[in-house]
């Protein structure tokens, strides 16, 4: 089980536990799925380069692609990191898609990003 907040977490595994089935949550993922940190200096020059180059910002979502990132943030103080990718479709499952297109937009604004630092 994954979610931004313990205490959610810890109130589906209550309800699970009352649904008088076999299934039941051993184990819950404690580290916190990406917070964004509003104030972040790196997401701000991402969106500004972002936009400079489609004229639009980027769409922001959080999602689980995001937990490996958050996972380091937690253990090094003041780290300042943002996680990006590219569009993809029916992740997890055999019909995964994933659009070269986006690949390369992410590449090419990766590349233009990191110079900038």
């Amino acid at each position: 089980m994954r979610s931004i907040e313990e205490i959610e977490l810890e109130n589906i595994n209550k309800k699970s536990k009352e649904l008088q089935n076999s299934f039941e949550i051993t184990e819950i993922y404690r580290d916190s799925i990406w917070k964004v940190n509003e104030n972040s200096n790196l997401l701000k020059e991402y969106k500004k380069l972002y936009f400079k180059e489609y004229n639009e910002y980027p769409k922001e979502e959080i999602g689980h692609g995001s937990t490996e990132v958050s996972a380091i943030k937690k253990r090094i103080d003041g780290l300042d990191v943002i996680s990006i990718g590219s569009n993809m479709e029916k992740i997890h499952t055999p019909e995964e898609t994933t659009y070269l297109n986006s690949w390369v937009k992410m590449f090419n604004l990766l590349t233009k990003f990191i110079e900038t630092l």
